[in-house]
């Protein structure tokens, strides 16, 4: 039920958990209480190594329109645990976005937009966001997680992704790369995001 960053609105049919781990040191799980509601959390493994552990919450929920098509709302934030503590301001990135899903687990496209908060402030324009998944065999789909959004400059920039999830019977894997316009010639197809995914029934 998710692409790279963000995740698509189907409906999910049981209730349960999976944990992703990316780069073998975030960790972030996901656990659905119904078909419509569920919370998404994880941590930074050297930050919290470190004793200043990188946290992150986002509750999620969705709704049915209509055959094979759904809406909903994520809300995000994620930060050092300390300065939430003692409410710090400036610190933490959140972010809030209204999607709507069409498709199967088998083949789905997802478009939202949405606002991000960084350091205390909030963008000066909303975010777009674009992505997808089709399976083309039994064990592999093609996933891709795009968003337009302004960047450093305030003008608004794509960031693309691209690459192949290997779907398992409880795990998964996947390889993506993330690329920005003005970077390709420097970084080619882009800089790789390796996860991997447990089910937990």
């Amino acid at each position: 039920y998710t692409y790279l960053f963000s995740g698509n609105y189907l409906w999910i049919t049981k209730e349960g958990c999976y944990i992703k781990n990316t780069y073998l040191t975030t960790n972030t799980m996901r656990f659905s209480f119904s078909e419509r509601v569920s919370l998404g959390a994880g941590f930074e493994a050297i930050s919290t190594v470190l004793l200043s552990p990188a946290v992150m919450i986002a509750p999620k929920v969705n709704i049915r329109l209509g055959d094979n098509w759904y809406a909903g709302l994520t809300v995000a934030y994620a930060g050092i645990l300390y300065t939430w503590l003692d409410q710090t301001s400036g610190s933490g990135f959140g972010i809030a976005q209204l999607g709507t899903t069409v498709g199967t687990t088998e083949r789905n496209f997802t478009v939202g937009t949405g606002w991000t908060l960084i350091g205390g402030e909030l963008a000066s324009a909303p975010f777009v966001s674009l992505g997808g998944m089709v399976r083309v065999s039994r064990r592999l789909a093609v996933v891709s997680d795009n968003f337009i959004a302004p960047l450093y400059d305030a003008q608004y920039r794509p960031i693309l992704s691209l690459g192949l999830r290997y779907l398992g019977r409880n795990v998964s894997g996947e390889i993506i790369f993330v690329n920005l316009p003005e970077l390709i010639q420097y970084i080619g197809p882009g800089l790789p995001v390796f996860s991997l995914s447990i089910a937990l029934d």
